[in-house]
């Protein structure tokens, strides 16, 4: 390398790392998202970006990107601490979900009533749910029956079975089957009557008090409390099942084409707005911007110089241009 270049090499190195010093960090940032923000003014989002490239950069790391082992292991163990954490003995129901917000969802979720009516509709009428009744119904049928107390009531029990026993002995078999038959039927008819008054229930305001004072019973316990419900293994393979069906969806088409239609839609409002107004319009300020950097700047530019890493990595950066035949022929001339 040229003399001179050697020196102008030097005298740039020495600069830069003058300027990272922490006391012209801020000015330096300060200014630069200054002139940022000055000239995004006159960029638009359509002008910087395609909503191609943003969906091929969206469908790389959602869609294509295979996660390594170590990311469903560290996610399992940060949700088992989060499980064993003190602070979930200290946290009440209540302080997670206030009054006025679980009213707001309750209210919101009782006046969707097509689709509630629809779970009752298809409930009721479900042959499984009857034959749970009719099952209860002939149960309680027969305990009744067995428990009946009056004069005289055990010998006619009594005579009744050897009775049937001596004319037909699977006479007993047919007079429950045909029991259970009769109110199997009778159960069947009486739910889908029943349809309507159990929505007028729910409907009613008596139904949203009911709910509302299992709450108020239950809103000052604390969140661990519900431990006995969930253990830990419970937490893990919920997480698995969680993992393999996310794994499964994001390779569905439905996943694809949800990812292009939100990258549309936004490009569609935000295409010709600037990124200075973008940039205020989701919210991120300057002062956010200079908080975040000189939140990080600081202690990473400490570290790199303390290791003796800070001045090589600039004098890497530089070097390539003070020895590039551009310079030597400035030099030379």
């Amino acid at each position: 390398m040229h003399p001179t270049a050697e020196a102008l090499l030097q005298a740039h190195v020495d600069y830069v790392l003058a300027e990272l010093q922490s006391e012209r960090l801020q000015p330096r940032f300060t200014a630069g998202i200054a002139r940022f923000l000055e000239r995004a003014a006159d960029i638009t989002l359509n002008e910087a970006v395609t909503p191609a490239q943003i969906k091929q950069t969206a469908h790389r790391y959602a869609i294509d990107m295979q996660l390594g082992g170590a990311v469903p292991e560290l996610v399992g163990d940060v949700a088992r601490r989060i499980y064993r954490h003190k602070a979930l003995d200290r946290t009440t129901l209540n302080e997670l979900v206030p009054d006025a917000h679980l009213e707001e969802f309750l209210d919101k979720t009782l006046e969707l009533d097509k689709i509630y009516r629809a779970l009752v509709i298809e409930s009721v009428s479900n042959p499984i749910y009857s034959e749970v009744i009719s099952g209860l119904l002939y149960a309680g049928i027969r305990d009744f029956v067995a428990r009946l107390r009056f004069p005289g009531s055990k010998s006619a029990a009594r005579m009744g079975r050897a009775l049937s026993r001596r004319a037909r002995p699977e006479l007993g078999e047919e007079l429950e089957e045909m029991l259970r038959s009769f109110i199997q039927k009778g159960t069947q008819a009486r739910l889908k009557a029943s349809q309507e008054q159990f929505l007028a229930a729910v409907e009613s305001e008596h139904f949203r008090e009911v709910l509302l004072d299992l709450w108020d019973d239950n809103k000052q316990r604390a969140v661990a409390d519900f431990r006995s419900y969930l253990g830990t293994r419970d937490v893990e393979e919920f997480f698995v099942i969680g993992y393999e069906y996310f794994q499964h969806l994001r390779g569905t088409r439905l996943f694809r084409n949800m990812i292009d239609v939100g990258i549309d839609t936004f490009f569609a409002k935000y295409g010709e707005t600037s990124l200075r107004d973008l940039l205020a319009e989701i919210g991120v300020t300057p002062d956010m911007m200079l908080a975040e950097a000189m939140q990080f700047a600081p202690p990473v530019i400490g570290m790199l110089r303390e290791r003796g890493l800070l001045e090589e990595m600039v004098r890497e950066g530089l070097e390539g241009f003070y020895r590039s035949p551009a310079v030597a022929q400035i030099l030379g001339g």
